[in-house]
């Protein structure tokens, strides 16, 4: 399945072909001192910036109804978990303004809506609606005008953070950095709804980071684990070290000072 959620945080969509290697001088950084062991799965996404993309109202209110069924997109069975969950927290999102981070389709748009919260999506390509549910802006506009919200939704978008794949900045740490940037975005008592590859634990170079007992506490770092949604976590955790993973549903809250 391609993976369209972008480097929400990176500092600039800069387009340039990726590195098929990772560089010598960051090697280590890349694997946490050489402890995280290396798969090569290439993609070159590095104009996945351009274009502008449209959000129908009929589209959103489809989009609407197959959520209310449960019904699953390209993300499957993590979708599953994600109903399972909110359906635990029914207040979860209900009246709440929930943050989107990243989009090529109003798919977790139209999942808060059905959950009767208010979406609010950030994404590095230009978004345009005829929906006033929506609101739509890009990483550039919300970095000129920063808001806060009561849940933030995180899809598959983290794990590939600084690995260059869709022409963002190389940064060993851009998926922490990202999950500390979220602490900034959350009203008091806000929440994360988050969603990242889980394994064994390896560097899939340039797809994505399958996170497993050394990495998944640095990202989980400033944040307290509320709720999980998923198969086992201690077995995932026990999983072979290459691109074999799934993605479960993590709800997390900021642990405090």
């Amino acid at each position: 399945m391609k993976l369209w959620f972008l480097c929400i945080f990176s500092t600039a969509c800069i387009f340039a072909v990726p590195p098929k290697g990772i560089p010598p001088e960051l090697l280590e950084a890349y694997t946490d001192g050489g402890e995280s062991p290396v798969v090569y799965h290439y993609f070159d996404d590095s104009t996945a910036c351009k274009g502008v993309n449209y959000y129908s109202k009929n589209q959103v209110n489809q989009l609407i109804k197959r959520a209310k069924k449960k019904k699953r997109n390209y993300y499957g069975r993590t979708d599953k978990w994600l109903y399972q969950l909110l359906d635990r927290h029914h207040d979860l999102i209900k009246g709440k303004t929930v943050a989107v981070m990243g989009s090529v389709e109003p798919w977790y748009e139209a999942v808060v809506l059905a959950y009767k919260g208010h979406p609010y999506t950030i994404e590095y390509n230009k978004l345009e609606t005829n929906d006033s549910r929506l609101k739509l802006v890009t990483v550039e506009d919300f970095k000129k005008n920063p808001q806060k919200f009561d849940v933030i939704i995180s899809i598959s978008s983290f794990e590939h953070d600084g690995l260059g794949r869709y022409g963002d900045p190389l940064d060993p740490n851009g998926d922490l950095r990202a999950m500390q940037e979220c602490l900034e975005m959350l009203n008091p008592q806000g929440k994360l709804i988050l969603s990242v590859p889980v394994g064994g634990g390896c560097l899939v170079w340039n797809a994505h980071r399958i996170y497993g007992r050394q990495r998944l506490p640095k990202l989980f770092r400033g944040w307290n684990l509320i709720d999980y949604s998923g198969p086992d976590l201690n077995a995932l955790l026990e999983g072979p070290a290459e691109d074999q993973y799934k993605q479960p549903i993590f709800l997390l809250e900021p642990s405090g000072p």
